[in-house]
């Protein structure tokens, strides 16, 4: 008889594909601003996902799907159903994967926002394995590409696709740059040689835009490790150093200004105020 092995949650990265997440969050929350780096299709398994921008809503129940276009900031609740936490799974593509979804659909590509109220059980499920797929690391890369693929076409089934990005700005340039390693030790430099700019150029750049160099890996990081907490078992001590933040309690303080609630309440809804 063979035995169920239940994997310990983490968010896996597949090289020229993605990433996928299976997030678990506890206590009710409001994020402003997140901003959607890679399109991402979010399918909601308990709660109630909102996103916000523009002046619209939208809204995803447990059972629907609700796709992101990369390249804005939304801001994002997730809501508990009761006293159970919210749960979804969340797949993130990159730009050559989605270059090479062909032959590219006749209509207009996702510029917001959209939400699939009735998926059939086969999407959904196609959703569930490519995330077991991409986490399991015997699964050959060609399969996971050919899974992650048809995603895409089920999503051209309803006259729903995504665009690779274009050359963006020098922020939006900066901002890929930085979430690509969060955790390594980044400065101007560094980041104006990697964007083969002059490191004046660059914060002049970025000064121009009303934002720095700081801000933006500041923002980074902190986004990056509110993703790990919903979406790996792992200690928030090893969450914050893979977020690169050295210190925990200095890490803790910056979470709790930027989102309102400690790493610690996030997970555990009767974790103490601190």
């Amino acid at each position: 008889m063979l035995t169920a092995v239940t994997l310990p949650r983490r968010c896996t990265a597949r090289e020229g594909l993605g990433a996928s997440a299976h997030l678990r969050q506890g206590r009710e929350l409001f994020v402003p601003d997140l901003f959607i780096g890679q399109s991402t299709v979010v399918l909601v398994q308990a709660g109630r996902k909102i996103v916000f921008g523009a002046g619209e809503q939208w809204g995803a129940e447990a059972g629907e799907l609700i796709l992101l276009p990369h390249g804005a900031s939304y801001g994002v609740t997730n809501q508990l159903n009761g006293i159970a936490p919210y749960e979804a799974i969340s797949l993130m593509f990159e730009d050559s994967l989605l270059a090479a979804a062909t032959p590219a659909p006749a209509f207009a590509p996702l510029s917001r926002p959209h939400v699939l109220r009735s998926p059939s059980a086969s999407f959904r499920q196609t959703v569930e394995r490519v995330r077991a797929l991409w986490m399991d690391p015997a699964t050959p890369a060609t399969i996971a590409r050919h899974a992650a693929l048809e995603v895409l076409a089920w999503l051209a089934v309803h006259g729903c696709r995504f665009a690779p990005s274009a050359q963006g700005s020098i922020p939006e340039r900066l901002r890929a740059l930085l979430v690509s390693a969060p955790a390594e030790p980044w400065n101007a430099a560094q980041a104006a040689a990697a964007l083969n700019l002059s490191e004046a150029t660059l914060r002049r750049r970025l000064a121009r835009e009303g934002t720095s160099m700081s801000r933006l890996l500041l923002e980074v990081r902190l986004c990056n490790a509110m993703m790990l907490l919903q979406a790996s078992d792992d200690y928030v001590g090893q969450i914050a150093l893979d977020s690169g933040f050295a210190n925990h309690a200095h890490f803790s303080r910056l979470f709790k200004v930027r989102f309102g609630i400690t790493p610690s309440q996030l997970r555990d809804p009767e974790a103490a105020a601190a």
